[in-house]
């Protein structure tokens, strides 16, 4: 069966122990032999079971969970008995099987509602990238938070943090009157 030589390719690739098959050309592959995103899914699900995701499977991952394609928990559903998109996203990121990135924390901030989530992502970066932190600590809401965390990091780069403060605040005033 065609099909079950995909599903044979996915479990070589993902047990490859050099990780050298664990590119987006894979993915990319994967994507063309099946548009619906289950081979893609399958993929990822077997490279978790033994390795944590690298940079690229991880925002493939979140993209299927949360993306717009309408296949989320129906596709999970397929592969894990949790079938909550952020509830499955949450417990991969608990079993370190995720790397976290600043585009990451972005996708999250797009399609999750669950913006603390995104939160999480951006201060677990190496190197955390303190703009991305203060703006969704602004977005949140918590604005004890954000001073503590302005407090906390007064020695860094202060003139970027304060410009970048402003425009955040600009930003949200201007969301807030339309």
């Amino acid at each position: 069966c065609v099909g079950c030589v995909w599903v044979s390719a996915c479990r070589v690739s993902a047990l490859n122990k050099s990780g050298s098959l664990r590119t987006p050309a894979t993915l990319n592959h994967l994507r063309m032999v099946d548009a619906s995103g289950r081979l893609v899914m399958q993929y990822l699900i077997y490279v978790s079971r033994y390795h944590m995701l690298n940079q690229f499977e991880s925002i493939e991952m979140c993209k299927l969970v949360f993306g717009s394609n309408g296949l989320n928990s129906g596709l999970l559903s397929e592969f894990t008995p949790l079938t909550e998109p952020l509830l499955f996203f949450k417990s991969l990121m608990n079993e370190d099987k995720i790397t976290f990135s600043d585009e990451l924390g972005d996708l999250l901030l797009s399609h999750s509602d669950d913006k603390k989530l995104a939160l999480s992502v951006f201060s677990k970066c190496s190197p955390p990238n303190p703009t991305k932190i203060l703006q969704t600590l602004i977005e949140i809401g918590d604005f004890s938070l954000v001073s503590q965390f302005i407090k906390e990091h007064q020695a860094s780069d202060w003139p970027t943090i304060t410009t970048d403060i402003r425009s955040l605040l600009n930003s949200l005033l201007i969301r807030q009157t339309h």
